[in-house]
């Protein structure tokens, strides 16, 4: 074999793996597509087992995927009524729908059969299970429901609440009378205060609450003392609590809105340390999107979702993935329609509701962590 004909293979060779790697590379970058709805996607809920994950759209599907093959599981038409929220059982075999906001059915994935339609007042805040039997829904007053026959077991008790729960447990915030009410396991738990209170999130660790004040002020409560434990202040309003799934970390949203652009802050303060580990900046071109901050499952990382900018054309927001802990952006992905909705479907893997009809699974690349 000639010498020239040796070197022209090699070099040959040599630029087929070079497109091999820059192939690799842009599709290590990009995420699984799916488009099987006909209208924005709104919600995204992930099955307790984490196999399932199940989306609803205004085009009146609600479509469960199985994570284990990435196919299709259940599909269900309601024939063009605007599905607004969907939320998964804890035992991963119903789904509760909030259809047009102002009714709910229950859909059995298992048998593929749907309930009657129950009609509630509104479902569009939230739509949540307390357990296997119940459902509870909130806009203006809090609503629980029995699953079997979709009867209201309590309706308008709560008018004018803030609210959270936590498996079968509730906590509110009654403005009208200005207390704070945990109710477990059928017992009623009070906890004194003399503030306003904007926010209220449980810990996933079934005994601290985090609230916010009108005094830019997040107080941690411990339910078997029933007092205050920590108190943190912040130079602006919080916006949106955040427990971490471990119950470690709590992500504080603030931002002033007096200036045009605003200006927001996320703070990660840590339960254990009872310190502020990390604080991200954004900057004021940002704006935080509709859809909600989301931990990771195993609580090592959060994701951001951010809303288009109108003065930037053909940019349709991003979702950062930041590291709690060290304060680092891990990850940014660029979307190709407006996020909707958020859900870790594992340690590495996001999957994001949008706009156009679209959901789509993003994989994290990056190794670099700190585990808190």
């Amino acid at each position: 074999m000639r010498p020239l004909f040796k070197y022209f293979i090699v070099l040959v060779f040599g630029v087929a793996i070079v497109l091999v790697i820059l192939l690799f590379v842009q599709a290590v970058g990009k995420p699984k597509r799916i488009q099987e709805h006909n209208g924005m996607v709104r919600s995204i809920s992930l099955s307790s087992n984490k196999r399932y994950i199940a989306s609803g759209g205004e085009d009146g599907r609600v479509i469960v995927w199985d994570l284990q093959n990435s196919r299709i599981y259940r599909d269900l038409d309601l024939q063009n009524v605007q599905v607004y929220k969907i939320a998964l059982s804890p035992n991963s075999q119903q789904i509760a729908i909030c259809l047009e906001g102002t009714s709910i059915i229950v859909w059995d994935i298992v048998e593929d059969t749907t309930s009657a339609s129950s009609e509630v007042n509104s479902c569009f805040q939230d739509l949540i299970w307390l357990n296997d039997n119940t459902i509870a829904t909130k806009d203006l007053e809090l609503s629980i429901y029995e699953v079997g026959s979709l009867k209201r077991q309590a309706s308008d008790l709560y008018p004018s609440t803030i609210w959270d729960s936590l498996g079968d447990r509730l906590v509110l915030f009654n403005r009208s009378q200005g207390t704070i009410t945990a109710l477990i396991d059928n017992q009623t738990v009070q906890l004194p205060t003399d503030e306003v209170i904007n926010l209220i999130q449980w810990n996933p660790d079934g005994n601290h609450l985090a609230t916010a004040n009108s005094m830019n002020k997040v107080d941690i409560w411990s339910l078997d003392s029933q007092a205050i434990e920590q108190t943190i202040s912040y130079p602006f309003s919080p916006h949106a609590l955040h427990w971490s799934n471990n119950g470690n970390i709590l992500a504080v949203v603030t931002g002033d809105l007096s200036l045009i652009a605003g200006h927001f802050q996320i703070h990660f303060y840590s339960l254990k340390d009872t310190s502020n580990v990390s604080t991200i900046d954004i900057p004021p071109e940002f704006r935080l999107g509709h859809a909600n901050i989301a931990w990771s499952v195993d609580s090592s990382l959060i994701a951001v979702p951010f809303e288009p900018d109108p003065n930037r054309l053909e940019w349709f927001g991003e979702v950062w993935i930041i590291d709690p802990i060290s304060g680092d952006i891990i990850e940014k992905f660029e979307l190709s329609a407006p996020s909707t909705a958020l859900v870790w479907a594992s340690e590495r893997n996001l999957v994001i509701g949008s706009t156009d009809e679209s959901i789509e699974m993003w994989q994290i690349q990056s190794n670099l962590v700190t585990k808190n």
